[in-house]
């Protein structure tokens, strides 16, 4: 009986886990503002940003970065964690809601948002393209 239990438990957790990171990313209609379209431009020239959090409002942005170099001594800023923490700067600084817009995988940087998952290349730096992209996904 404990064994079920356990096991009963164990993927009550897991649901909400998952659950807790799917609610990270945004959803629903978004406009970046002018300042957070050049952050974002500047989130995707970095090669060690990771993930780019935004503000419901489309007014507020941050990102984390992670330096993946074994012999760098600066590791992931943020540590653990990092975007949790970002999310929740942002709501106390901004009183709005505040999600994941996109996130590195391997060689991409991928809007997350709405699930849309247009992928640039790591360190995209060409910023009339970048504008293009947001425009056409009706972002800014």
């Amino acid at each position: 009986m404990k064994k079920l239990l356990a096991i009963v438990v164990l993927c009550l957790l897991w649901q909400v886990n998952a659950h807790a990171f799917t609610s990270v990313i945004g959803k629903g209609e978004i406009k970046l503002s002018e300042k957070v379209v050049s952050y974002f431009i500047k989130y995707l020239e970095l090669k060690e940003s990771v993930t780019f959090i935004v503000s419901k409002n489309g007014k507020y942005a941050n990102y984390s970065t992670c330096h993946s170099l074994a012999w760098s001594k600066r590791g992931c800023a943020g540590g653990s964690g990092a975007t949790f923490s970002m999310i929740k700067r942002c709501k106390k600084d901004t009183k709005d809601e505040c999600y994941t817009f996109a996130m590195r995988k391997k060689n991409k940087k991928i809007i997350r948002w709405n699930e849309v998952g247009y992928e640039f290349d790591v360190q995209q730096k060409d910023r009339d393209y970048i504008i293009k992209v947001l425009k056409d996904l009706n972002f800014y």
